[in-house]
């Protein structure tokens, strides 16, 4: 019946899906804590002014991660709708995508991936949009120019480079070298704005030593918490189970 009505698209169900995040974010909005995050972790060029300026203010965080939260559940199932993931339009991806990312309650509050995650699903719309396409360019451009500015907010991003490298040779129709090289340009746009930026500001060895701890530091929050690895095992259990029966 549930699963049913999620299916669906009446109207009503886009009030649905935001009341269920209200509930199950309900014990960070009573309760807001700032995230405890490692060395260099909340220094990110992009992401460091905005937890500076909310510093202090907990439940300010969270609702503005419920909010990001929220969009990113729209867009995933805007990319469903727009490119027939599933057989037929649905709201099923946003619920989905609720449930299962409400699970991780330690990141019910302001944390820089939050930003990048919505910043990588803009390359992915991008992407996709590059398919059977001869002239990409726009596309391959905005792919690498989104992936970038998600990165200067969380810079471990900077690890899907060669997927999303990979995924316009894949798409596009006539795969040459100007795609490449325009999304390549790219992605290193805002980092040269922001390199510009950063050198005038005479802080450059500081931004340097903050994309150096990202790589190196290990992120313990999650392998230290025996529920959350629990729960992340659940969810790879459903998903096998799910690609199986299709």
């Amino acid at each position: 019946m549930l699963l049913k009505t999620f299916k669906s698209n009446r109207t009503g169900n886009f009030l649905l899906f935001p009341l269920a995040a209200l509930l199950l974010w309900l014990k960070s909005l009573i309760s807001p804590q700032a995230y405890p995050f490692y060395p260099e972790e909340s220094e990110n060029l992009l992401f460091k002014p905005l937890h500076n300026l909310l510093a202090g203010l907990p439940l300010v965080q969270v609702i503005l991660a419920l909010v990001l939260f929220l969009l990113l559940a729209i867009l995933m199932m805007q990319i469903n709708n727009r490119y027939n993931f599933l057989r037929r339009r649905s709201m099923l991806p946003a619920p989905l995508f609720i449930v299962m990312v409400s699970g991780f309650t330690g990141l019910q509050t302001l944390h820089p991936v939050w930003f990048g995650a919505l910043f990588v699903l803009f390359s992915i719309l991008r992407l996709f949009s590059a398919f059977d396409n001869t002239r990409a360019y726009s596309a391959a451009f905005d792919t690498g120019f989104f992936l970038a500015i998600g990165s200067l907010f969380y810079f471990n991003l900077i690890v899907l480079f060669p997927a999303f490298f990979l995924g316009i040779g894949i798409l596009t129709r006539e795969t040459r070298w100007r795609e490449f090289a325009v999304y390549l340009t790219g992605f290193l746009l805002p980092f040269i704005f922001a390199f510009s930026y950063l050198f005038l500001a005479g802080t450059t060895e500081t931004f340097l030593n903050t994309m150096e701890m990202n790589i190196i530091t290990i992120n313990n929050h999650f392998t230290d918490n025996l529920p959350q690895k629990i729960y992340a095992g659940f969810l790879v259990f459903i998903t096998f189970l799910g690609s199986a029966d299709i």
